[in-house]
């Protein structure tokens, strides 16, 4: 807490001996870094990606999150594996969701933006990549304790298709999307909200949680 001098307050609150007690601070956050944009940020998660996979060529399990938000980063990681920096040869990617019901090969799969950003770019074995499918609880246990795992918060605070106040006891599983999440979905169905799929299938907070680091 960088050497500042904090008390106790009567109603049990950490407050720093210079301000107001009755002023209310929160020290549970999230460590968040702020950059200046997003290629600054993929470099520095590529280097964090790049140099665990290394420390562990064989058995990586990588979780990746589907979406705009990943592609600035997705980029950097297929031109570092080009570039012979990384090898994926030996790591098995976990997806965290998908729309149902959608054709994998579908325009508007949100894996399809994957296998075409990043999945079809590096040199990893096809049959190690895995999207959550209808067999939920086999993805599940294969997905349990992954060794990374690099998510997004969607526009209506999920994560994944975990709608804010998910249980953090949920597991892989299939979920209705509310209306505000289909009417941002949207854009991938032309606008359209009749053609936006009402379910989705989904890592659980609780999966994502056994993982050993989150990003």
């Amino acid at each position: 807490m960088d050497n500042k001098q904090f008390s106790l307050p009567k109603d049990g609150g950490l407050i720093e001996d210079n301000i107001a007690p009755d002023v209310l601070h929160s020290y549970e956050r999230i460590p968040v870094e702020i950059k200046e944009d997003a290629v600054d940020a993929s470099k520095e998660i590529a280097d964090e990606i790049i140099a665990a996979i290394n420390a562990k060529p064989e058995g990586f399990k990588l979780g990746l999150t589907t979406g705009r938000t990943p592609k600035t980063l997705y980029k950097e990681l297929a031109r570092r594996c080009h570039d012979g920096e990384v090898s994926f040869a030996g790591v098995e990617i976990f997806s965290i969701d998908e729309y149902l019901p959608i054709a994998p090969d579908s325009a508007q799969s949100r894996n399809r933006r994957l296998h075409d950003e990043l999945i079809d770019l590096i040199d990893i074995n096809s049959s190690n990549f895995h999207v959550p499918g209808e067999n939920t609880s086999v993805f599940d246990a294969a997905a349990t304790g992954l060794d990374l795992l690099v998510i997004g918060i969607g526009e209506q605070g999920q994560v994944g298709f975990n709608e804010a106040g998910s249980t953090e006891m949920s597991r892989t599983r299939t979920v209705t999307m509310s209306y505000k999440t289909r009417k941002v979905q949207a854009k991938n169905f032309n606008g359209n909200i009749n053609d936006t799929p009402k379910a989705a299938v989904t890592m659980g907070i609780g999966t994502m949680l056994s993982a050993k680091r989150i990003i």
